[in-house]
C-alpha cells in the first residue's frame, strides 16, 4: 500500500487501490468473515493493535472492529444524520468515514484535528472555535482517551451541537470503571497503565455518566441491539459500543 501511494502518480492512487482490493478479495475469499465496509467475504481477519488483537482487521480494506460496527449502525439508523442540508464536524477523521460522509447530498462537511496535516481545520477539542449550536452531527471516535481534560472536551462538543441533534461518540472501554492519573506522563508508563503510549486513561462503562454530566441525553448502542449473534461473530464486532449523544 505504501509503495503504491509513494511511487504511482497521484491520479492513479485510487484506481490502483481499487485494483489491489479486488485482488485481495479474490485471493482471500471465504465465508468465515464478512466486512460490511468493503463488502468482502474472507477466510479470516488479520491481527492488529498494540495488544495484537486477533481476527481484528479486514485484510481487504483495513477496517477495524469499531469501523465495521459504526458502519452497520449508520446503515441501520437513518435518523443519526438528518436528511437534507446539514453540517458535520468530524474529529480525527477516518478516511473511510470521510469518504462516506462526503457522498451524502447536502452535507457541509468539516474534518478537524490538532495536526493540520490530517484534517481540513486545526481544532483543539477542548477549545472548539465555532459558535454555539453550529453542527447537526459530530463524529468523535477514539479521541477522548487521548485528551487530559475529557470533561471539558465533552462540554465543548455539547456546546457546538445543535439542539435535538446527535454526536456520535466512541471510546475504547477496557476497564470496569474509568482509570486515570494525570501525573502519569511517561509514554512507557502510559502504555503499561492505559494500554497505549498516548492514552491518558482507560474508560469503563461509567463514561456514559460523564457524557450525561456534560449535558447529553445518551443512548448506548451495542451489537446485540440490532444484529444476530452469528453476524456479530462473522463481522467481529462483539463488545463494541456507540454512544449517540443528543443535545436536548
Amino acid at each position: 500500500m505504501g509503495f503504491i501511494r509513494t511511487f504511482l502518480p497521484k491520479p492513479l492512487h485510487e484506481p490502483a487501490l481499487v485494483l489491489l482490493r479486488q485482488i485481495r478479495r479474490t485471493l482471500l475469499f471465504g465465508f468465515a468473515r464478512y466486512c460490511p465496509v468493503c463488502r468482502s467475504r474472507v477466510r479470516s481477519f488479520k491481527r492488529y493493535g498494540v495488544g495484537t488483537r486477533p481476527d481484528a482487521c479486514c485484510p481487504v480494506c483495513g477496517s477495524f472492529e469499531r469501523f465495521r460496527f459504526l458502519w452497520l449502525l449508520l446503515d441501520s439508523r437513518k435518523d443519526i444524520i438528518p436528511a437534507g442540508p446539514c453540517t458535520m464536524l468530524h474529529f480525527a477523521p477516518e478516511r473511510v468515514f470521510e469518504q462516506r460522509y462526503r457522498r451524502i447530498p447536502g452535507i457541509d462537511y468539516l474534518s478537524a484535528d490538532l495536526d493540520p496535516a490530517k484534517a481540513m481545520a486545526r481544532v483543539d477539542i477542548t477549545d472548539i472555535p465555532y459558535p454555539d449550536n453550529t453542527f447537526d452531527v459530530i463524529h468523535c471516535s477514539h479521541v477522548l482517551e487521548h485528551i487530559p481534560d475529557d470533561v471539558l472536551a465533552m462540554r465543548q462538543l455539547h456546546r457546538v451541537l445543535k439542539p435535538r441533534r446527535t454526536a456520535i461518540i466512541m471510546v475504547p472501554i477496557t476497564a470496569h470503571t474509568t482509570i486515570e492519573d494525570p501525573s502519569v506522563t511517561d509514554p512507557a508508563e502510559r502504555l503499561r497503565l492505559f494500554g497505549q503510549h498516548d492514552h491518558v486513561r482507560r474508560y469503563g462503562p461509567d463514561v456514559e455518566q460523564r457524557l450525561q454530566n456534560a449535558g447529553f441525553e445518551v443512548e448506548c448502542i451495542r451489537p446485540e441491539h440490532f444484529l444476530k449473534p452469528r453476524d456479530i461473530d462473522r463481522m467481529r464486532v462483539s463488545g463494541e459500543k456507540v454512544f449517540l449523544c443528543k443535545k436536548t
